[in-house]
């Protein structure tokens, strides 16, 4: 019975372990000096970033050291369980989306370049609310290339043909590799204004930008 509590609890502490995290000091400062040396200590350089903020019971405006907009946080420790994913969906009126998305020396998707060991397409959906998506192992990639700073995702969109269907959605997050579960909180996502095209999608919809620091990795969804 002990032995069964035991994997119980083990499990679920595995379960729990992975989650974004937040270290920027989040305060608003009267000093700009004093936010940028917050953001340059090893726990938050290159992750966090200086900002105006407004201070309490000041009648100026302030700096603060924080996480971006739009961003999340993943411990690096972290980033050989999970896998990077784009994905682009589409509503139960509108159909044939096609995507193209670029990670270093690969630009993935429908009628573009090949899938590269480290990004994988899911393949060209034509169907009404379909969805397409890209995979991507960051660490290998970062490994490979030997990259130790940022990198950047860029993606593109656009309505198979001459026809603009209107609106679509770009999400991005990180997964677990092996259940395929969401992180909690590594999710990001954005309206997109998709063009129109017979080939590999051309219209820019979003870039992500990936820092990855000494102790954690930053994921920010920059809109086009």
């Amino acid at each position: 019975m002990k032995t069964i509590i035991s994997l119980f609890f083990a499990l679920a502490a595995t379960a729990f372990a992975i989650q974004t995290v937040d270290m920027c000091p989040n305060r608003c400062n009267t000093n700009r000096a004093m936010s940028q040396r917050e953001c340059s200590v090893a726990v938050t350089r290159g992750v966090c970033s200086v900002d105006s903020c407004s201070p309490p019971a000041y009648n100026q405006t302030g700096f603060i050291c924080r996480m971006p907009r739009n961003s999340f946080i993943i411990p690096n420790t972290n980033l050989p369980l999970l896998e990077f994913v784009v994905e682009y969906s589409w509503s139960s009126s509108q159909s044939d989306l096609d995507t193209s998305t670029r990670f270093l020396d690969a630009n993935v998707g429908y009628s573009c370049s090949p899938d590269k060991n480290y990004v994988a397409f899911s393949g060209d959906d034509v169907s009404y609310g379909g969805k397409e998506s890209i995979t991507i192992d960051v660490l290998e990639a970062f490994e490979e290339y030997q990259l130790s700073g940022s990198t950047s995702v860029a993606t593109f969109a656009g309505w198979h043909g001459n026809e603009d269907e209107g609106d679509a959605t770009l999400k991005v997050f990180l997964r677990k590799k092996s259940d395929l579960a969401l992180i909690p909180g590594a999710v990001l996502s954005s309206t997109i204004n998709p063009g129109t095209q017979y080939g590999c999608a051309a219209t820019a919809v979003g870039t992500v930008q990936i820092v990855r620091a000494q102790h954690h990795t930053r994921f920010t969804l920059v809109e086009a």
